[in-house]
């Protein structure tokens, strides 16, 4: 049975680039009756400040309290469940209706456990990443103002959690446009571990492609190696697969370089790119996630890109 709460939609991305957060609370707020303004919610309910330099050092807001920065522009990161009750909190007081809504967090719950605020006809802010992608490696890193380093996860998202049926959960996504989509339920709140482990065969092209993508100072082969490594029993490695498949990678896709041993770091943009998606698409995955798959790249070398993925969703 499908059950979706009405909720009207908001695209955060013309202007409000980093505003998933505020954007996500707005669309909560619309859905439940209050017409409140997501400039005015930013401005006078969400608790934000700028960053500032101290002796040569960037110091920041702790954003599990305050948003760091503009969420109108790219100055902005993110913020947490408790920057956004109090956010909330500031709404329904202003709009009248604090004593109709209690605001809870409920951090830390599943969402199946969730779902039971979707029954009572409630939507409810979450938290993931964007696109539901594996959270990256890097971190991007201010001082707080007691000196502490807060180091925060790149590629952060929130969403409004709108509905549910028996095999996805449905969320309004103010990302690029997204509108309602659904996330697949055995996916949703599941490392990328655990899903490969679940029988899912999922690949990742990152939007940072020898940060989290390949290892530029290894070939072809090195880097194909390094979706085998677990295959193997003891602590050799068989060279021979991932050999053969950069040599396939390097023919079909037109690869310019010296060899499957050359650094792919020396290699254009646009070959790093089809090293990355060709090693990707050969696991024959069955969810297969892509950021900026063609950002920096010339025409053809985009075209290409898009033909492989565009391929690999029609099998």
């Amino acid at each position: 049975m499908k059950k979706i709460v009405s909720a009207p939609y908001i695209d955060q991305t013309a202007r409000w680039v980093n505003g998933c957060e505020s954007i996500s609370s707005v669309m909560l707020l619309q859905a439940v009756g209050i017409p409140i303004d997501p400039d005015v919610f930013i401005e006078r309910d969400l608790p934000h400040a700028p960053y500032w330099e101290q002796e040569g050092r960037l110091y920041g807001p702790d954003p599990m309290f305050v948003y760091p920065g503009d969420p109108h522009d790219h100055t902005g990161y993110g913020c947490y469940a408790p920057c956004i009750v109090q956010a909330l909190q500031s709404a329904l007081k202003h709009e009248g209706a604090a004593d109709r809504f209690e605001v809870l967090d409920v951090s830390g719950e599943t969402a199946a456990q969730l779902c039971r605020f979707i029954d009572e006809g409630m939507p409810v802010v979450f938290w993931a990443t964007l696109d539901f992608t594996p959270v990256p490696e890097e971190r991007d890193h201010w001082l707080l103002a007691d000196g502490t380093d807060f180091a925060w996860k790149c590629h952060e998202h929130c969403l409004l959690l709108v509905g549910y049926d028996e095999e996805n959960y449905w969320f309004n996504d103010p990302w690029h446009d997204h509108g309602v989509c659904a996330q697949p339920k055995e996916l949703v709140g599941l490392n990328p571990m655990a899903i490969r482990k679940s029988g899912i065969a999922m690949s990742f092209v990152p939007e940072d492609r020898l940060g989290m993508g390949l290892v530029g100072s290894m070939g072809m082969t090195g880097n194909m190696m390094l979706r085998s490594w677990r295959k193997g029993g003891g602590i050799f490695l068989d060279r021979k697969d991932p050999e053969a498949l950069a040599n396939r990678i390097w023919q079909e896709l037109e690869v310019v370089t010296p060899s499957t041993s050359f650094p792919v770091r020396r290699m254009s943009g646009g070959n790093v790119q089809k090293v990355l998606v060709g090693r990707e698409i050969a696991q024959q995955p069955a969810v297969l996630m892509t950021a900026y798959a063609v950002r920096g790249l010339d025409i053809n070398t985009s075209y290409t890109i898009y033909n492989l993925l565009t391929e690999q969703k029609m099998k």
